[in-house]
């Protein structure tokens, strides 16, 4: 894999994969991307460890961009594909590194690190328990839909310096596939009186958002999902990368500050709703 921070220590988990760092680690100033090696230990048996729905179907190169992808939510950093070597492995490589620093800051804040004034990768304190609880899922559908939730954040990852708006709506889709599964008994009826939706998609949104990051102003919750269905049902893109005069009176602070807050309120719903599966 690649990371734009370098990756100068190791993380085992559970003699199921580790990471270190990989052979070519120049810290040249014009170094874009820093390499890293990840293997997967292909023997481990015990039915505890499951990637995906269909993990002994997966070769071990799907396997590390499962990896990777979840890497990329549970941490703040963005990785990347490297070149894959799908090679059977039964034990581990005799590595002497210290250990990936964990840092204290928290992980919910928004944005993503791509400071080159960031030294090294390091992990939250809670990424073992994290992986945990991601492997001990056992409902295929839950599985599922936190996959694609975890993909759907990649892909905003991967577009939010190019496509913003792209970036935008799929961050707020993201949690839109976690909030189907999660309210997926509650179907939407209608007042019989008005005709308007009693339970409607944004109020399973609104209060999807309370419960897994505790934001109260329904307001604001309401504004990042109008912002998300102008965009695909009216064409309404961020003001960030309109190339043409737009008469909306709306400043490009608070665009910036959409952008920014959607990638850590996503975050922070991806995490504590899988803390409690």
């Amino acid at each position: 894999m690649l990371c734009p921070h370098p990756v100068k220590g190791q993380f085992i988990y559970k003699g199921m994969f580790q990471i270190y760092p990989g052979e070519d680690t120049g810290d040249g100033p014009y170094c874009r991307d820093y390499p890293m090696t990840i293997e997967i230990c292909t023997e481990v048996t015990e039915p505890y460890f499951r990637f995906s729905t269909h993990s002994h179907k997966l070769p071990i190169g799907q396997k590390i961009i499962e990896l990777q992808h979840l890497l990329s939510v549970f941490s703040q950093f963005y990785f990347n594909n490297g070149t894959i070597s799908e090679t059977s492995l039964n034990e581990f490589s005799k590595i002497d590194f210290e250990n990936i620093p964990l840092n204290c800051i928290s992980y919910y804040q928004n944005g993503l690190l791509y400071s080159m004034d960031v030294k090294q990768v390091c992990f939250p304190p809670d990424l073992e328990l994290y992986f945990d609880k991601y492997f001990s899922i056992d409902n295929k559908k839950t599985k599922l839909a936190f996959r694609k939730a975890v993909y759907l954040f990649y892909l905003g990852v991967e577009m939010e310096s190019r496509y913003r708006s792209h970036s935008f709506a799929s961050f707020v889709s993201a949690i839109e596939t976690l909030v189907k599964v999660t309210y997926h008994k509650s179907k939407m009826c209608t007042n019989p009186e008005c005709g308007q939706p009693i339970y409607s998609a944004t109020r399973k949104y609104c209060d999807f958002i309370r419960e897994y990051t505790g934001i109260t102003n329904e307001a604001y919750i309401k504004k990042l999902y109008n912002a998300r269905s102008k965009f695909l049902h009216e064409g309404l893109i961020l003001l960030s990368e309109t190339p043409w005069e737009d008469e909306r009176n709306i400043c490009d602070d608070d665009d910036y500050w959409l952008r920014k807050n959607i990638i850590g309120i996503t975050r922070t719903c991806i995490i504590n709703w899988l803390l409690r599966q």
